[in-house]
Order: structure tokens, then sequence, then C-alpha cells
């Protein structure tokens, strides 16, 4: 036979193998596979022929088993290989019709004659045992189309025998559970590592009631929903299925009870999907139910309408604020039934530029101002609006939301700070005035002063005489100074001219420098005034005790008046600042001319009535003589300057001492409330604080302000140019 040979070689000894391997080769077999006897199973599938070392034990029973797993199993003829002739067991092997043998030690020569006749054997008994019995082919024939039919449904297939073994399972039905080593041969093995459950996850199945069990006992289990959890956890994880289960008996054409079919359906994905889908929708419902609440809890109104303007959602806020709810009125009679107007409160807004009408047709409204005044709403309200377009996931309109809110104090505040910044400006630029008026007074006696001693001064008089007597003795006028009397008096005469011309110079240059001080002021007044209209001013370097002393300088006559003495001390701060100059300038005139209001307020109030102002308060002594003061400290303190004005005047009651830095805030009844509001901008503005204290009416005040300050590459210390800022207090 030229036929190459797949050979399965079964023993426990090298040396055979090697032998075995050798002559094979040369007679051009291949071999398959070499094992043991107890691993015949995983052997390679469909040799030729198997070769069974009879050396596997001394009884030679592994030997004859193997061979017999090999001849049932693998369809395979078996050559026993023998020690010897008069081996005993071979003689036990040979009564078990093997297909021949051959007798250590091998050689490819009688090998070959064993090989050829088993093979010639096995072929022949084949044959006859297929001539003598041809219905077998007929059951091999549909025992492989159920095979078939089995391997090719979408569901998992076993069948079970009355002893509950697995004689078939499909592909499906091995996939739908791990993969296991070794695979279990019955169902109670496979129940060992698995856990049934009912439906509900939690309610372990009694063993009679498994669909299997049902199906033996000749019961069908139609669609049984099961939960199985694996008993073997997997990377800290335990596994868990849903299966829907239907198990039906096998009988056979007598009726008789042959087993069990079962068929299952893995539906953990649609159980998982479902399980998904009623969270989502439990979320969901929760979400809207949030939603919903959130909407009917807020302060601003909000308004829904779909594609049609039909209204689908009015939250109490938007009712409470209108005056009135849902109407069945379409957007052409909204403006009348609702009363919008816009903000010049006389002219209804049409319907196309109504929000929420707007918002529908696909449009963004932001900060829309409207003015609303209905039956309910009498006096009407100003509301701001903003009002988006609702739309799908397909990006189409379907409709729009409104939220809307009640802006009428903030637009009556900004009115009245609008009037009270007016009033303000005017009183500023009437302070200015002032001032400049009194500089110009001053200006004007200086001028005046100079020109009448120009004019009429007694040097110039007894100077002109001089030159007149001089003139008549011109021609003579060296033996005239030298000889005559009254030559004589003319050098010590002039001597004393001299003397009196000097010190008349001297008055006539104060007074100059007088003038053009006030002229100085003047212009500091009016870069002053400039500054507050323009907004924009830059920092530079100005000496701190004179610019204090130029603000008390503008104010001098409001001072004298009064007879307010005013302390400045300086000598714990920097003597230079870099600061915005007219800002800082106009807030100490701010500070002081507040500080000079206040003792003419207390001036003006007898003292047995200043408790009775502030009833909160400790208040003054009546009887304490107090004269009219302001003192001025500024001082450094770490990186910042401090800056306190503190008089004792009529003070600051005990409950506006944290609100008198707010904009259009006065107890003054002609006062527009922005002197001391501007300086907070200015000090806020720069990165500072400033705060108020007083002990009641009539204890005085103090304002302490504190302005940052940083050293530069020259060891000076300026002032930056703006930071984040706050004011101190609930009334910042």
């Amino acid at each position: 036979m030229t036929k190459t040979v797949r050979i399965l070689i079964v023993s426990v000894d090298p040396a055979l193998v090697r032998t075995l391997t050798a002559c094979l080769n040369e007679l051009g077999h291949v071999v398959c596979a070499v094992v043991a006897g107890e691993d015949v199973r995983s052997a390679a599938p469909c040799p030729d022929l198997a070769m069974v070392d009879l050396g596997l034990d001394e009884e030679a029973s592994a030997a004859i088993e193997a061979a017999t797993q090999i001849e049932h199993r693998l369809e395979a003829p078996v050559l026993y290989v023998a020690d010897s002739m008069d081996d005993p067991r071979l003689q036990h092997a040979c009564a078990k019709a093997p297909f021949g043998y051959v007798v250590k030690p091998v050689d490819a020569r009688h090998l070959r004659l064993g090989i050829d006749a088993a093979l010639v054997a096995h072929g022949r008994e084949r044959t006859i045992r297929e001539r003598a019995a041809p219905p077998a082919r007929d059951a091999d024939w549909a025992a492989s189309l159920s095979k078939t039919i089995i391997e090719s449904a979408s569901e998992g297939i076993a069948v079970v025998d009355m002893d509950g073994r697995f004689r078939a399972v499909n592909s499906v039905g091995q996939s739908m559970t791990e993969k296991e080593d070794p695979p279990a041969a019955t169902v109670d093995e496979w129940l060992k590592r698995h856990q049934v459950f009912h439906s509900d996850g939690q309610t372990p199945f009694a063993y009679e009631d498994l669909p299997h069990v049902r199906a033996l006992r000749g019961e069908a289990a139609n669609d049984v929903d099961v939960v199985v959890k694996s008993a073997v956890v997997k990377e800290n994880a335990e596994q868990w299925g849903y299966f829907r289960i239907t198990a039906k008996p096998i009988r056979s054409a007598a009726g008789c009870p042959l087993g069990a079919l079962i068929v299952v359906r893995n539906t953990t994905a649609t159980v998982r999907t479902e399980v998904e889908l009623r969270r989502t929708v439990a979320e969901l419902h929760r979400r809207m139910q949030v939603g919903d609440a959130i909407v009917r809890s807020m302060s601003d109104g909000v308004v829904v309408v779909d594609k049609d303007l039909n209204f689908t959602l009015f939250n109490p806020s938007a009712e409470r604020i209108v005056g009135i709810g849902i109407t069945d009125t379409g957007p052409s009679e909204w403006s009348e039934k609702y009363g919008i107007f816009f903000p010049d409160k006389v002219s209804p807004v049409p319907p196309e530029d109504l929000p929420l009408v707007r918002a529908a047709n696909g449009e963004q409204v932001e900060d829309l101002n409207l003015f609303i005044r209905n039956s309910s709403v009498p006096r009407g309200l100003y509301i701001s609006v903003n009002a988006t377009p609702v739309r799908d996931d397909r990006n189409r309109l379907v409709g729009g939301v409104a939220v809307f809110r009640d802006v009428s104090r903030q637009v009556l505040e900004k009115e009245a700070l609008t009037k009270a910044f007016a009033r303000g400006r005017l009183e500023i630029i009437d302070t200015i005035l002032h001032n400049i008026g009194n500089a110009i007074n001053s200006v004007t006696v200086g001028v005046d002063t100079v020109d009448a001693r120009l004019r009429n001064h007694e040097l110039l008089c007894r100077l002109t005489s001089l030159g007149d007597l001089l003139g008549e003795h011109e021609g003579d006028c060296a033996s005239w100074l030298t000889t005559d009397p009254q030559g004589q008096k003319v050098l010590p005469y002039l001597l004393m001219l001299i003397h009196d011309l000097r010190g008349y110079n001297s008055e006539l240059l104060k007074t100059v420098h007088r003038v053009q001080s006030r002229v100085s002021h003047i212009v500091d007044i009016i870069r002053t005034q400039e500054s507050f209209t323009s907004g924009t001013v830059e920092c530079k370097v100005i000496n701190l005790k004179a610019t204090i002393d130029d603000a008390i300088i503008v104010l001098k006559e409001s001072l004298s008046k009064r007879t307010i003495k005013v302390e400045v001390d300086c000598t714990r701060a920097p003597d230079e600042i870099s600061i915005q100059e007219s800002k800082f300038h106009q807030m100490l005139v701010n500070l002081i001319k507040n500080s000079i209001e206040a003792v003419d307020e207390l001036a003006a109030i007898p003292s047995n009535r200043r408790v009775e102002l502030d009833p909160g308060g400790e208040g003054a002594d009546p009887t304490e003589p107090a004269e009219p003061r302001i003192r001025i400290v500024a001082r450094k303190e770490g990186d910042s300057l401090k800056v306190e004005v503190k008089d004792n005047g009529i003070g600051i009651a005990k409950k506006y001492v944290d609100f008198i830095f707010n904009a259009g805030f006065t107890t003054k009844g002609s006062g527009s409330g922005l002197g001391l509001h501007s300086i907070a901008n200015f000090v806020v503005g720069v990165g500072g604080r400033v705060r108020a204290e007083s002990e009641g009416i009539g204890c005085g005040a103090t304002v302490r302000v504190t302005l940052p300050l940083s050293t530069g590459p020259d060891g000076s210390t300026n002032h930056p140019r703006q930071r984040s800022f706050s004011l101190e207090g609930p009334g910042a």
C-alpha cells in the first residue's frame, strides 16, 4: 500500500515512541499524535490507525480500555505492540479480537505488514457491517440530519436522556454559559456550577420545578423565565443571565419516555433593555417633576406656548406679576388683554413684536423692557423679558418660552439716581464756581494792591524828587556832592531809599505770589471739574501734604467764616504718592466740605434736641462746649495709606452709618446723596476701602479711607491704577 497513513501512538515508553516514529517515517506514514492511555479523548481526531503499547500496565487492562475507546470513539483499527510472542498480556488482548499486533524489537518490514493487514481487516469488517445492516445507514442519515437541524437553530438546544445526561448540545446552547473545562456531562453537574432563580432574580427554583425535570416527568414546560447566576466568580464580578426555557418530553414510538428536549432563548439583552427603559422612564418622570417644581417655585415668570401659540405653561409667578393667568385669547388680543406696552407706558406692543410670538418664530429676545398695566395691575409695573425658541431633536420649531421678572424698583431707582446725579452735578458745579469766585476775588484784590502800589507809592515819589535834584546839578554834580551840605546828604538818602525799595519789592513779590497761587487753584478746580465730566484721569506723583493743604485752601473761605480749626498730621505718611490727582483732590474737598456741613448742622440744632434725633445713640453732653474742629490724619500702614477725616459736627445716627455711601442716600433736605457716593466710587475703583464711624447725633463723625500702595523700583511709593474692590459694611 502506498497511501500515507495517519497513526496515533498510545504509549508511556519514550524509547518505543522514538523507534515507532522512526520506522513509520521510513515507511512514509505520519504520526498524528502520541498520548498516554488516559489521554485518548484528547487525541487528534480521525487517525487512520492506532498503535497501543500493551506495557501501559501489568494486566494490559489500560491498553485494552484505550483500544476500546479508540474503536468506538475514533472508529479506527488498533494494532497492539507486545514485548514478545509469549507475553501473557498479548494473549489477554487477543481475546478481544484486535486487528493485529507486532512484537518488539519493531522493525520497518514487520511494521509495514502489520499496518497493511490491520487496515485491510478493518476495511473488510466495515464493508460487511454496512451490507449486513442497511437500516443503520438510514439511522445515521437521520441522526446527521437531526444534528444539522439542531445546529442551525438560533436558540440553544440540548437533548438529555432519562438519567439527565447531555446527549446533544448545539453551539448556541454552549455559548449561553461560560466555557467550562471539562464540560458538564449531566444537567445535575451543570446545576452544581449555576444557580437558577425565578424571574425576580431572588427566589431560587425548586429542583422539581425546573423545566427539564418536569419534561423528564412527562410534562411540557413552555416559556419559563429564569435567571441564571454563575456560581463561579470571574474577575471579581458575578455573571447573571436571563433566559426563557421550553422543555418537552421525548417518547418512543410506543410512548415510553426517552428523555427531554430543552430549548433555551437568551433574553438577557431584552430584559436589561426593558429594565434600562423603565429606569430611563422613571428618571425622565422624576426630572419632569423636578423641572415642574422648579418652574412653579421660580420667582421669575415663565410662560410657554406651542407652535400654534397656544399656552402650555403659565407658572404662578407669571400670573402674580402680570395679574392674569392663561386665557383662550390669541396673540392679536394679548396686548389688550394683559395690558402690554412699550416702556413709554402708552404705546401697545403689536402682536408681531410680542416676545413669545418672536420666540415661536425662531427669534431670540434678550433683556426687552416692557410695561404692564391692566385691571389687576392698575398702577402698572415694568418687566424685563428673555424669550427663546423651542426646537425638537430635528431642529424644528415647536414653540417658544418667555422668562420675565418685575424690574419696577430698578427702573424707578435708576430714574431717581439719574435725577440725583443731575442735582449732584449741579451742586458740584455750584461749589466749584463758588470756589472759583472766591479765588478770583483774591486775585482781584491782589492785582488791585499791586496796581495801587505801583501808581502812588511814596518810594516812587522820593525817587522822582531825588532824580529832579540831581538833574539840577548835572553840570557840577561831582563838586556839589562833595562840597555842598545838601549834596553831601544825597548818598545817605540814596542808601536809605535803596533799603526801603528792597522791602517794598519783597512785599510786592509776596502779593504777586499770592495772586499766582490763587490762579493755580482756579486751574486745579477747572481740572477737577473736567475730570468729573470726562471720567478719564491718569495717575501722577503728588506731594501728599501739599495736596491736602490745597484742598483746605479751596474751602478756606467757608472754614474761616465758621471759625473751624483744621489740623493736618502727615508725620507717619509718605511724602509723595502716585495717584489720580484730581480725583484724590476732589475726594479730600468732598470730605472736608461734608465735615463743614456737619458742623453747620450741629450749630443749627439746639443741644436739648440732639438726643431726640438719635434715640438709639448715646448722644453728646449738651453742656460741653465744643470748638468747631476738623482733623485730617494720613499715615502708612503696611502696604496701605490711611486717610482719616474727623470732625465734631452733627455726627451720624447709628441706623444710617451703613448706608451713607449709597447712591442717592442723604439725610439733608437739599442734598443729592452723591458726595459721599462719589468718594466711595473713587476709593473702591482703585482697590481701596472706605468706612464711616459715629457714636450718634452730636458726637461727630470719622471717615476712614484706605488706599493700596506699592513700592516702585526706585523705592518710591506708588498707587496702582485699578484693582477689584468692595465697600466695607452693609452699606457698600
